[in-house]
């Protein structure tokens, strides 16, 4: 499937929607805090779904474009944004949210509840009734041991 995945799982966790009907999808899970801020799983799960979906929102993405320096930040690769001083996080929210809003569906990363912005994403996309999807990750065989 990719470099360290063999499969995603998908659980609807709230809101309407059937996945088959699906165009839209934007991404949600921890980054702070994450080695290089969960970008390879962001990355990953992002490619995994575009295959089936028009359109994967993607913040992991996004940051890189607006930050395209942003892998030399002394705090990258620890995931430390207080060591990360030109990323703006009122910013990245402001972004985040509105793409929420043009999804037909939010998919959650693992460890998603312990993430204030996922957890802001989830509330929106409860408010506005879109589907939301708690995503189980199968590692390949030997990955992470």
């Amino acid at each position: 499937m990719t470099a360290n995945i063999e499969r995603v799982y998908l659980k609807n966790i709230g809101g309407s929607g059937i996945w088959t009907t699906v165009k839209s999808v934007y991404v949600g899970g921890p980054m702070r805090g994450f080695r290089q801020f969960n970008f390879p799983l962001f990355n990953e799960v992002s490619l995994i779904l575009g295959r089936t979906k028009e359109t994967v929102f993607n913040p992991a993405q996004h940051d890189a474009t607006v930050y395209p320096n942003m892998r030399t930040w002394p705090g990258f690769e620890a995931g430390d944004v207080d060591k990360c001083p030109e990323f703006d996080l009122k910013t990245a929210l402001r972004w985040d949210l509105a793409r929420v809003l043009e999804s037909d569906a939010l998919v959650l990363l693992p460890g998603w509840e312990q993430s204030v912005g996922a957890t802001l994403e989830k509330q929106v996309a409860d408010a506005v009734g879109l589907g939301v999807w708690e995503c189980e990750i199968q590692p390949k065989a030997g990955y992470g041991q």
